[in-house]
């Protein structure tokens, strides 16, 4: 079975504007620190985590609620980040890998108003500039043939 969070983070991370403006930081959580390996406080990245899932009429299709993060240095730098999540939302090639497996996202849309946030987790004096939106996406069950 396709996990339809984890075929749209792969659909992001294949995106060309996302891995440019991102440089690669792209996951399910964020990983702002300071240890080795960490990303830097000042770097743009898109987080993207499940909110729930959706009715699905037809078995065959799974549905889910992503919430989106796009962070940066300032809020134009996380406006850089939405701006190519909006170009990847548009675009009409969806087939991702997800382990062994090639997932077809159906639909990957916005919903939703943009909110603009300072997120304390990740800088707690004053806070880590980012807009938020929710993501509403539709992938196959089933793996489809590569």
């Amino acid at each position: 079975m396709i996990d339809a969070v984890e075929a749209v983070i792969n659909l992001a991370k294949n995106h060309s504007g996302l891995t440019a403006v991102t440089g690669g930081r792209i996951d399910i959580r964020h990983r702002y620190g300071q240890d080795a390996g960490d990303w830097p406080l000042n770097s743009r990245a898109l987080i993207l985590s499940p909110v729930g899932g959706l009715d699905a009429a037809d078995p065959t299709v799974q549905r889910a609620a992503i919430e989106a993060r796009c962070y940066g240095d300032t809020y134009y730098d996380a406006g850089l980040v939405y701006r190519e999540l909006r170009a990847l939302c548009k675009q009409t090639r969806r087939a991702a890998h997800t382990g062994a497996s090639l997932a077809l996202v159906y639909y990957l849309v916005i919903r939703g108003n943009l909110r603009r946030m300072m997120d304390d987790e990740i800088r707690p004096n004053g806070g880590m500039p980012a807009f938020q939106v929710i993501l509403e996406t539709a992938v196959a069950e089933e793996p489809v043939l590569a």
